[in-house]
């Protein structure tokens, strides 16, 4: 079963893009999910640990849809920057930052 934080990240983001597709990822996963979301060519995994969790952010990786290469990695991020984050991804490729 997951852990709430992490629930309550997939109930946020459902809530803006409707809903979420798991990616090599299930439901008892406790501290991460993967998910893709329509429309966006990319796919989104979440991960907490106990010092993430104690901070109340997470670790994100954004991979190509298809997979192929990590787009966008970023660590201690706040539910608000992961939405902010989604938003760049919204936009067409030539749009997308640069791997970091």
């Amino acid at each position: 079963m997951r852990k709430k934080k992490i629930q309550d990240l997939i109930d946020a983001v459902e809530k803006i893009y409707g809903p979420i597709s798991l990616y090599g990822s299930n439901e008892l996963e406790k501290y991460g999910t993967c998910f893709t979301l329509r429309d966006i060519q990319a796919s989104f995994s979440v991960i907490m640990n106990r010092k993430t969790a104690e901070r109340g952010t997470f670790n994100i990786q954004i991979e190509s849809q298809p997979p192929g290469y990590y787009i966008h990695i970023v660590d201690k991020v706040s539910l608000e920057h992961f939405v902010e984050l989604i938003e760049v991804f919204k936009n067409p490729m030539e749009k997308w930052p640069e791997n970091q």
